[in-house]
């Protein structure tokens, strides 16, 4: 019960936009914990996927702006 109203909570502060952006980053971070804490062991294509998963929420947040640093 508690999870939904941090949720909730999450949605009132930073809409729902940047919740979902932040939400997607939970089976990153649930698979990075477990290579620490349980010793688990990735494949580099799934290290490949959290990168992926982690640049394309960080592009989210920034906005398309992020796309042409190096212009």
């Amino acid at each position: 019960m508690k999870a939904s109203s941090h949720y909730f909570a999450a949605l009132n502060t930073l809409g729902a936009r940047q919740t979902l952006l932040l939400k997607t980053l939970g089976p990153p971070i649930a698979a990075i914990a477990s290579t620490i804490f349980l010793h688990e062991q990735l494949t580099p294509v799934a290290w490949v996927g959290i990168l992926l998963t982690i640049l394309g929420v960080l592009v989210a947040i920034a906005g398309v702006g992020l796309l042409f640093i190096y212009r």
